[in-house]
C-alpha cells in the first residue's frame, strides 16, 4: 500500500510526534484553515482529520464552572460552532472523507487528585461528542478519542512538558495510536480487507474433540461462545465463513445443525471443508470453490502444527493459532465497516454454498455451452438506481480480479452521476440462487471508466456480455489500473476497447 496522503486540521502541535513510516501528513492550525495556502493539502489528500483540543480553547474551563455553576454551556455551544463552521468548510473544499475525534477535557484528569472521579463538568465532553457523531455524513467517520486515550490510560497519553513548551500535549504512544487508526479507517473506506475467515472446530469452536466425546458431550463454554459470537459479527459486517477440520463431516453438520447452543449455524457457513485430509489440502478447496485468492484468508486454528504447516505451505493464508485471551486482537487484519447489507450478504452465502452443486453440474455437461444453458442464467444490466450506489461503490473497491482497478466511494459516484456519468447495475440469477447484485459499469463519455464483477460471478462470460453492452453504449477506450490480478480482464478489455 503506496503511502496515505494525511491532512490535520488542529488546535495544538502535533507534527513533531506524528509517525511517519504509512502517511504523508500536512499539518494545518485551526486559526488558519481558511489560509488559501493550505488549499491543494486539503484538495488532495487521501483523509483528512480534526483534532480540536478542548483544553487548548478553554484553559480557564474548570475555574469559568466552579465559578459560574453553568455546567459548560457557554463553552459547549462555542466549541460545536466552531465545529460545526470548520465541518461545512471542510466539505466545500475536500472531497476526501473526514476523521473527526471526539473532544476530551485535558485540565480535567489533574482535578482527580483532589476531588476524585466525581464530576465538575456535568458530561459537557459527553454533549459535545453526542453533537459531532450526529454532525457527520454517512462518508465522514467519528473516532472515538477519549476511549482511545482511556486505552492507553491518561498517565501514557498527555505529555505536560509538551503541553507547556510547545502546545503538543499528547504523547508519542497516543499519537502512534491515532497513526494506526488512520491506516485502519483507510483501509475500511477502500475494503482493503481479508474476506474470508477459515476456522477450526474442535478446541475452537467448542471444547472437546467431536470424533472422541461425540457431539452429545463438546461442551460451548463461556468463552467459546465469546468467540463464535465475535465470529457471528464478522459475518454480519461482510466475511465469508469457512469450516476446515479433521473429522467426519456429517458429525460436524450435526453439531450446526442441532446444537442448541451454537451461535454458528450452518446457514452461516459457506462452505464445509471437513475430512481427514491436511490442512492446507483442505483451504486450497474452500479458495477454489469460493474463487477467492489464498492471500484473501484467515485461518485459525488451536493446533501450533497446523498453524505451521499452513503457513509453510500456503505462506499467502494468515494462519493464527487460537489463543483464548489474545485471539481478538489476531483479527485485526480484517477492516470492516460497522454495518453492510443483510440481504446481499445472505445472497452471496447462498451462491456459495450451492457452488458444490453447480460444480457437478459442469462435471456432468458435454461442453462449456451446455453447463451455462442448464444454469438457466439471468442477467439484467440496467441503470443504477440512487440506493444501489453503496453496494456498487463496494465492488469498485472490493474487486482485485475481474476489474479495471477504478475505485470509487459511493458519494463520489453520485457525484458523478450529477454530471452525465452513465452508471449500470448488472444483477445475476441462476437456476439454483438469486445472487443480486454482482457487477457495476461506468461510461464517461467514450470512456469505461468502471468495471467490476464480483468473484462469485465469474466463470459465467458475464464479462464478455457486460463489455459488449458498454461499447452499445458508447464506449471506445477503457480505462485500466492495474491490482496485479486483473491482468485476464486488460487481454479481454483490448478485444473490446483501447485501454487507456
Amino acid at each position: 500500500m503506496d503511502k496515505i496522503k494525511l491532512t490535520v486540521v488542529s488546535n495544538v502541535t502535533l507534527e513533531p510526534l506524528f509517525p511517519q513510516s504509512t502517511l504523508t501528513a500536512t499539518f494545518i492550525p485551526y486559526d488558519g484553515y481558511r489560509d488559501g495556502s493550505f488549499t491543494a493539502a486539503l484538495r488532495e489528500a487521501d483523509v483528512v482529520a480534526v483534532l480540536l483540543n478542548f483544553d487548548a480553547f478553554y484553559p480557564e474551563f474548570i475555574t469559568d464552572c466552579l465559578r459560574e455553576r453553568d455546567g459548560g454551556r457557554a463553552a459547549t455551544e462555542d466549541y460545536t460552532d466552531k465545529s460545526k463552521l470548520l465541518y461545512e468548510f471542510l466539505k466545500q473544499t475536500t472531497p476526501a472523507p473526514i476523521l473527526w475525534l471526539g473532544a476530551e477535557d485535558l485540565c480535567y484528569y489533574a482535578y482527580t487528585y483532589t476531588v476524585g472521579n466525581r464530576s465538575l463538568t456535568d458530561g459537557v465532553a459527553d454533549s459535545i461528542n453526542a453533537y459531532l457523531s450526529r454532525m457527520l455524513v454517512a462518508e465522514d467517520v467519528y473516532i472515538d478519542w477519549p476511549r482511545m486515550i482511556a486505552g492507553l490510560g491518561t498517565a501514557h497519553a498527555f505529555d505536560l512538558r509538551g503541553k507547556h513548551r510547545w502546545n503538543a500535549p499528547y504523547s508519542r504512544a497516543l499519537l502512534a495510536e491515532l497513526s494506526a487508526e488512520v491506516v485502519k479507517q483507510y483501509q475500511i473506506a477502500h475494503s482493503l480487507t481479508k474476506k474470508c475467515l477459515v476456522l477450526d472446530c474442535d478446541n475452537v469452536l467448542w471444547d472437546g474433540v467431536l470424533t472422541e466425546d461425540g457431539v452429545e458431550n463438546i461442551r460451548i463454554t463461556p468463552a467459546h461462545r465469546d468467540l463464535q459470537r465475535y465470529v457471528l459479527s464478522l459475518y454480519h459486517r461482510g466475511v465469508i465463513l469457512a469450516v476446515c477440520s479433521k473429522n467426519d463431516r456429517e458429525d460436524v453438520l450435526f453439531a450446526f445443525r442441532q446444537r442448541s447452543d451454537m451461535l454458528l449455524r450452518e446457514e452461516h457457513i459457506a462452505c464445509f471443508s471437513v475430512s481427514w485430509e491436511d490442512k492446507p489440502s483442505g483451504i486450497r478447496a474452500i479458495a477454489e470453490l469460493l474463487n477467492i485468492g489464498l492471500d484473501s484468508i484467515v485461518f485459525l486454528d488451536d493446533s501450533s502444527f497446523e498453524v505451521e504447516a499452513v503457513r509453510a505451505v500456503l505462506p499467502e493464508v494468515t494462519a493464527i493459532r487460537y489463543e483464548r485471551e489474545t485471539v481478538y486482537e489476531a483479527f485485526s487484519c480484517f477492516c470492516l465497516p460497522l454495518t453492510t447489507d443483510a440481504e446481499r450478504i445472505k445472497h452471496r452465502t447462498e451462491t456459495y454454498q450451492t457452488n458444490g452443486v453447480r460444480a457437478t453440474l459442469r462435471a456432468e455437461s458435454t461442453s462449456y455451452e451446455a453447463y451455462l444453458a442448464a444454469l438457466a442464467m439471468r442477467v439484467e444490466i440496467r441503470a443504477a438506481t440512487p440506493v444501489e450506489l453503496s453496494r456498487l461503490s463496494e465492488l469498485s473497491r472490493r474487486t482485485n480480479k475481474c476489474t479495471n482497478g477504478r475505485r470509487y466511494t459511493a458519494e463520489q459516484l453520485k457525484a458523478k452521476c450529477a454530471n452525465g456519468y452513465c452508471l449500470y447495475t448488472v444483477t445475476l440469477s441462476d437456476r439454483f440462487s438469486d445472487l443480486g447484485i454482482v457487477g457495476v459499469i461506468g461510461v464517461e463519455g467514450s470512456k469505461l471508466d468502471l468495471f467490476a464483477l464480483s468473484c462469485r460471478a465469474l466463470g459465467r462470460g458475464l464479462e464478455m456480455q457486460m463489455l459488449t453492452f458498454a461499447c452499445a453504449n458508447g464506449a471506445e477506450t477503457a480505462a485500466f489500473i492495474s491490482t496485479e490480478k486483473n491482468k485476464e480482464l486488460q487481454e479481454q478489455l483490448r478485444t473490446y476497447l483501447s485501454p487507456q
